[in-house]
C-alpha cells in the first residue's frame, strides 16, 4: 500500500489540525488527495464524490462525529470512518464506534492513525471486493434463472409467491406481475392437491420434518387455462433470520411422459401380437394397452362382414371413467357401410382421422350419446396388412385432446402391425374353419365321398357313406387302386383326370360303380379337383350317389312322357291325330321343298242329334268309327286329323285343288254308307271345306281359316263340298259384326262372369274358384265363349276383354275380402294375352286396388294358360310368366295332354300347377289307359313339385279315382256347375265344400 493513492474527506474546523493528520499520513507512505468541510451541508454535498477515507474530529462548533456517522449509515455508503479528535471521553468513544466507526484517535498521539487508517483502507478494500464479487454472483444467478429452461418460482413461509422466471410464465400462464404475490396453492397446484399442500406446508414449518426437500419428484400442475399436466419437480429452503424461504424448481415432462406411456403402450403392443393368442385376447390385450396407457376412454376395432359388405365392431375395450359404457354399447351395435358414418369414411379414404371435437364431425350418427357420456374427442386409424385394408381401429376420450402428431405417427405403426396380425389370424382362422369345415362335410355327412391321389390313383380318404355304398370297411379302401370301384365302361379310365384344369376344375355323370361283392350299382358322380403350384391335379374328390332306383323311375317317366307326347299330339277317343298335330305337320310341308298341298276340313252334319237321340256314349262310338272311314279313302302318307268334337281334317301331300276336290267327292261318298251304332243303322252327312297351298295360302293359319271359311259356305248345303274362294271372305263379315257387339258390350258392361269351384281333393273343401265368361247378346241369345274368343283374339278385341274380366274379377274378390271370404280366383288368358308386353303393367296396376294375397299369404289371384298356348313360343312364355308371377300371382298350364310339350321348358315354367284335360279325365273309371295317363300325368306334375287339377269331374267314381291316385284339386259338374257371384257364398254356406260339413256328396 505504500505510495498509494487516496482520497480523503476531512471533518474538521482547524486547518493546522488538518496539516497535521496529512503530514501523518504522507510519513507512513500514503498520497492523499483530500477535502475538508466542517458543517453537514458540506458533508453531506460532498459524500457522492466517492472517498476512500473519511477522517472526523469529533466536536465541530457546526457539526459533531457522530451526526457525520448517521448520515453516511442513512445514505448506505460503505466508507472507512476513523474519529480523529484532540478530547473525546470514553462514552463519546463508544458512542462512536457503535455508530460505525472503525476507529479514534487523538490528536495528540496521532502514531496510530497510518496503522489504522491502512488497515481500515485494507478491510474496505476487502468488503468492496466482497460486494462486487456477491453482485456479480447475484447478476448471474438471475440470469441463471432467467435463462433456466425449468420453472423457478420461489415463495416465503406463508405459501405467497415471490419469485417467478420468464419458464414459469412459458409452462404455467400466468406473467410474472400476476402471480407474484398470489399464494403458490391458487396458482399452480391443482384444486385436489391443494389440501395436502397447506397441511404439508405447515407441518413442516411447525417440525421442520418433509419428504419433499431437496428431491426431484414428479407431480401434477395446473396451467392458468384449467387444464392439468406433469411436471418434474424439486424444493430446497433457506432460512432469513427467522423466516423461512423455499425455491421451487420445476420442469414441463408432458412430452416425456408421453414418450414413456408411447413407448411402454407399443411395447405392450408389440409383446401381445408377437406372444399371439385368439384375435379376442390379443385385440383385447391391445385397445387396453394403447387406451389406458395413452388416455383414452373407449377402444374399438371395426372389421369388414364378408357376408353383408358392413362394417361392424367386432372387438372393444371400456375403461372406468363414469357414463361411457352405455355409449359404447350403443356405437357399437351400429353398422356402416363403406362410406358411411365417419367409420365409413375412414376406411374408403384410408387415412388417420383426428376429432378433437365430436359434436362438430360429420357423418357422427351418435353425437347426442356421445354428449350425454361426455365423450369429447376422438381418433380413428385404418388398419392395414401391406396394401390390403382390413379394419379400423377408433378411441374415444371424454377429454378435449387437440391432435397429437406423435400419437398419430404411433397409431400408424401400430396401425400396421395390428393389421397384419388380425389378417394373418383370421387368415389362420379360416383355415381351422376350413379344415373343420371339410372334415365334417366330408366324414360326417350322408353323401357318400372318397379322396383318390393323382396320378397314382389311388384311394386316400372315404367316409362311412362311402364305404356304406360299395359295402366296404374303410382299411379295405385306403390305400387301395381306386380301379376296383369303377366301371371302365361307364365311367372312364383313371376318373377322366387328365381332362381336370383350373379353368374346368370338376366334372358331372353318371356311372356304375362296382360293390364289394361284384355287383354294379348306378351312381351320380362328381369329381372335383385340388392343383398343386404348377396346374396340376394332385387330388380328387369323389361325391357319389345311388341313383339306382332314380334311374328306373326315369326310365318309367320316360315310358310315361312319351305316352304324354303322344296324347299331346292325338285325340284320346279316336288316337287319331290332334289340331296341334295337324298345324305341326301342315308347317313341315310348307317349309319343305315342295309345299303344294290340299287341306280338307269336315264337319258332320246333324252330329247333335244323334248326340240327343242316342245319347253321348252313341255319339263317341260313331266319332270312332269315322276315322278309320276317312282313312280308307286316302294315301298312307296323308294326315287324318280329328280337329274338334264332330270335326275332321286331311293334309293330302302334293295335291291340286282337282286332285283334293276329288278327293273330297271320295269321301262323302263314302261317309254316305251307314254306320252300325249299338245295333242301329245310322247314317251320316258331311260338310267339308278345302283350301289348298299355294292357290289359298302358304301358311298354316291361312289354309286353315280360309278352310274353315269354305266349311262355312258347304254347311248352306249340309253333305257338300265347297272349295275356298276370296269371294267368300265377305261371309266372314258376320264375325267382324260380332266383334263389334263384343267390344259394345265390354263398354257396357253387359258380359257376365259366371265362378266353378275348384276343391282338394284330401280335405273336400274349395280352394279357389275358376272364373268363366259368358256374354248375353241380345239378338244371338247365349253366345259360348268359343264362338267369339278365337275372333277376338284375332281382332285385338282380346286385350280390352281379358282386361274386362280381370278388372270384375278383382272387384269381386275385393267384395268378398271386406265381407270376410278370401276366395281365389283363377282367370283364363290367351296366347295374345301372354304375348303382350303391357300385361304385366296393367295387373300390377289392378292389384294396387285389391289385396294380393290371403292372410295365409295363398295368392288371391291366378292365371291359366293353355299348354298349346305356351309351347307355340316357350321362350317368351318363360319370360312372360316370370313377369306375373313376381307380381305374386298364381300360375297355372291348362288342358294340358292336349299339346306337345317340351319336358325341358315345362320344367323351366314359373308355374304353380298343371290342370288335365278334361278329355282324360270323362271316362277314366272305365278306361285303364286313361286312367294311365292321369297317373303319369299325375307323377310328372309331382316331380316338377307342381300341384295338379283334374277338370270335367263328372261322377263319383272318378272323384274317388283321382283320391286313390293322389291328385291335389278337382273340377268339376260333379262338384258344381259354374254359377253367378251372387250365388257364390249362398253355395259356400251349405255346400259341405264350404267348410261347414266335410262329407263328400254323393254323385248326382
Amino acid at each position: 500500500m505504500p505510495g498509494r493513492r487516496i482520497r480523503l474527506l476531512m471533518v474538521e474546523d482547524r486547518l493546522s489540525d488538518a496539516e497535521l493528520v496529512l503530514q501523518e499520513l504522507r510519513r507512513a507512505g500514503l498520497d492523499p488527495v483530500w477535502e475538508r468541510v466542517d458543517d453537514e451541508a458540506g458533508f453531506r454535498a460532498r459524500l457522492p464524490a466517492g472517498f476512500d477515507l473519511i477522517l472526523a474530529d469529533f466536536y465541530l462548533p457546526q457539526f459533531d462525529g457522530l451526526k457525520a456517522l448517521a448520515i453516511l449509515k442513512e445514505i448506505g455508503l460503505d466508507i472507512p470512518f476513523i474519529v480523529v479528535s484532540g478530547t473525546i471521553s470514553e462514552k463519546s468513544a463508544v458512542d462512536s464506534m457503535r455508530g460505525g466507526a472503525q476507529d479514534y484517535i487523538f490528536k495528540d498521539n496521532l502514531s496510530r492513525l497510518a496503522v489504522a487508517a491502512t488497515r481500515e483502507l485494507e478491510a474496505a478494500d476487502k468488503r468492496r471486493s466482497r460486494a462486487r464479487a456477491g453482485h456479480e454472483t447475484a447478476a448471474r444467478l438471475e440470469a441463471i434463472i432467467d435463462t433456466s429452461l425449468d420453472a423457478v418460482v420461489s415463495m416465503d413461509d406463508e405459501g405467497r409467491i415471490l419469485g417467478w422466471n420468464p419458464q414459469a410464465e412459458a409452462i404455467f400462464g400466468w406473467t410474472a406481475q400476476e402471480a407474484c404475490g398470489r399464494l403458490l396453492g391458487e396458482t399452480i397446484i391443482p384444486p385436489a392437491d391443494r389440501g395436502a399442500h397447506a397441511v404439508g406446508l405447515a407441518h413442516y414449518l411447525r417440525t421442520g420434518e418433509t419428504r419433499i426437500l431437496n428431491r426431484r419428484i414428479e407431480v401434477t400442475a395446473v396451467h392458468r387455462d384449467t387444464h392439468e399436466f406433469p411436471i418434474e419437480l424439486s424444493i430446497t429452503a433457506l432460512t432469513e433470520g427467522e423466516r423461512r424461504r423455499f425455491s421451487g424448481f420445476m420442469r414441463d415432462i408432458t412430452d416425456r411422459k408421453r414418450a414413456e406411456r408411447m413407448r411402454d403402450a407399443h411395447g405392450v403392443v408389440s409383446r401381445a401380437l408377437s406372444q399371439g393368442g385368439s384375435l379376442e385376447s390379443v385385440l383385447a390385450i391391445v385397445l387396453h394397452g394403447i387406451g389406458s396407457r395413452l388416455g383414452w376412454d373407449i377402444g374399438q376395432v371395426w372389421l369388414l362382414d364378408q357376408r353383408d359388405g358392413m362394417l361392424r365392431c367386432d372387438h372393444q375395450w371400456v375403461g372406468d371413467a363414469p357414463g361411457v359404457s352405455d355409449f359404447a354399447t350403443e356405437n357399437k351395435a351400429a353398422r356402416f357401410a363403406p362410406g358411411d358414418g365417419v367409420v365409413g369414411h375412414v376406411w374408403l379414404d384410408r387415412q388417420t382421422l383426428w376429432v378433437e371435437d365430436i359434436a362438430q364431425a360429420q357423418n357422427f350418427r351418435l353425437a347426442a350419446t356421445a354428449a350425454r357420456a361426455g365423450v369429447t374427442s376422438a381418433v380413428f386409424t385404418p388398419l392395414f396388412s401391406g396394401t390390403e385394408l382390413n379394419g379400423v381401429v377408433q378411441f374415444f376420450s371424454r377429454a378435449r385432446r387437440p391432435s397429437e402428431p406423435s400419437l398419430v405417427q404411433l397409431m400408424g405403426d401400430l396401425s400396421g402391425r395390428m393389421g397384419e396380425f388380425i389378417s394373418r389370424t383370421q387368415s389362420e382362422e379360416a383355415l381351422r374353419e376350413s379344415e373343420a369345415r371339410f372334415r365334417g362335410l366330408f366324414y360326417d355327412v350322408a353323401l357318400a365321398q372318397a379322396l383318390l391321389s393323382v396320378p397314382q390313383n389311388l384311394v386316400l380318404a372315404a367316409n362311412p357313406a362311402f364305404c356304406r355304398f360299395l359295402g366296404y370297411e374303410q382299411q379295405e379302401l385306403v390305400g387301395k387302386p381306386s380301379r376296383i370301384l369303377i366301371d371302365p365302361d361307364r365311367v372312364g379310365p383313371a376318373w377322366q383326370f387328365a381332362a381336370l384344369t383350373t379353368a374346368a376344375p370338376s366334372y358331372q355323370l353318371d356311372g356304375r360303380l362296382i360293390r364289394r361283392d361284384g355287383e354294379a350299382v348306378w351312381a351320380a358322380l362328381s369329381v372335383s379337383a385340388l392343383f398343386d403350384e404348377a396346374g396340376r391335379p394332385k387330388t380328387l374328390l369323389v361325391q357319389a350317389q345311388d341313383i339306382t332306383q332314380r334311374r328306373e323311375a326315369e326310365r318309367s317317366l320316360a315310358e310315361a312322357q312319351e305316352q304324354l307326347r303322344h296324347r299331346a299330339g292325338h285325340d284320346a277317343m279316336t288316337e287319331l291325330p290332334n289340331r296341334v298335330y295337324l298345324q305341326e305337320r301342315l308347317q313341315e310341308l310348307l317349309r319343305g321343298p315342295d309345299p303344294h298341298l290340299g287341306l280338307i276340313v269336315l264337319d258332320l252334319d246333324h252330329f247333335k242329334e244323334v248326340n240327343d237321340s242316342f245319347g253321348h256314349l252313341a255319339g263317341d262310338e260313331l266319332i270312332t268309327q269315322i276315322g278309320p272311314r276317312i282313312q280308307a279313302c286316302f294315301r298312307r302318307e296323308d294326315l287324318v286329323a280329328r280337329i274338334g268334337g264332330d270335326e275332321f281334317g286331311i293334309v293330302v301331300a302334293g295335291a291340286s285343288a282337282a286332285l283334293a276336290c276329288t278327293l273330297a267327292e271320295k269321301l262323302a261318298d263314302s261317309l254316305a254308307q251307314p254306320f252300325t251304332v249299338q245295333g242301329q243303322a245310322l247314317a251320316v252327312e258331311a260338310s267339308l271345306g278345302i283350301a289348298t297351298c299355294p292357290d289359298h295360302g302358304v301358311t298354316a293359319e291361312d289354309l286353315m281359316r280360309r278352310a274353315d271359311i269354305a266349311l262355312h259356305v258347304a254347311k248352306r248345303a249340309p253333305g257338300t263340298a265347297a272349295m275356298y274362294s276370296p269371294d267368300y271372305e265377305g261371309e266372314g263379315a258376320s264375325h267382324l259384326t260380332l266383334m263389334a257387339d263384343l267390344r259394345s258390350a265390354i263398354q257396357g258392361n253387359n258380359l257376365l262372369v259366371y265362378y266353378q269351384p275348384l276343391v282338394n281333393v284330401k280335405t273336400g273343401l274349395v280352394v279357389r274358384f275358376e272364373a268363366l265368361l259368358r256374354w248375353p247378346h241380345a239378338v244371338r241369345g247365349l253366345v259360348p265363349p268359343d264362338q267369339f274368343i278365337p275372333f277376338a283374339e284375332k281382332t285385338g278385341v282380346i286385350q280390352p276383354l281379358t282386361d274386362w274380366v280381370l278388372r270384375n274379377v278383382l272387384k269381386q274378390t275385393r267384395t268378398w275380402h271386406e265381407a270376410g271370404h278370401d276366395l281365389g280366383v283363377a282367370v283364363n288368358i290367351s296366347m295374345r294375352n301372354l304375348m303382350d308386353p303391357g300385361l304385366a303393367e296393367r295387373i300390377a296396376l289392378l292389384l294396387q286396388e285389391v289385396p294380393v294375397s290371403s292372410p295365409g299369404g295363398e295368392p288371391l289371384l291366378s292365371l291359366e294358360v293353355t299348354e298349346g298356348v305356351v309351347m307355340a313360343d316357350p321362350k317368351r312364355a318363360v319370360d312372360r310368366l316370370a313377369q306375373l308371377r313376381r307380381l305374386g300371382i298364381r300360375l297355372s298350364v291348362d288342358d294340358f295332354g292336349t299339346g306337345y310339350s317340351s319336358l325341358a321348358y315345362l320344367s323351366r315354367l314359373p308355374i304353380n300347377e298343371m290342370k288335365i284335360d278334361r278329355s282324360f279325365i270323362f271316362g277314366m273309371a272305365d278306361d285303364p289307359n286313361k286312367a294311365a295317363v292321369v297317373r303319369a300325368a299325375l307323377d310328372l306334375g309331382h316331380n316338377l313339385r307342381l300341384e295338379v287339377v283334374a277338370e270335367g269331374v263328372e261322377d263319383k267314381r272318378t272323384w274317388d279315382l283321382l283320391f286313390v291316385l293322389g291328385c291335389d284339386i278337382a273340377q268339376g259338374y260333379f262338384i258344381c256347375p259354374p254359377m253367378p257371384a251372387e250365388g257364390v257364398i249362398p253355395w259356400l254356406l251349405t255346400s259341405p265344400y264350404g267348410g261347414i260339413a266335410t262329407a263328400i256328396p254323393a254323385a248326382a
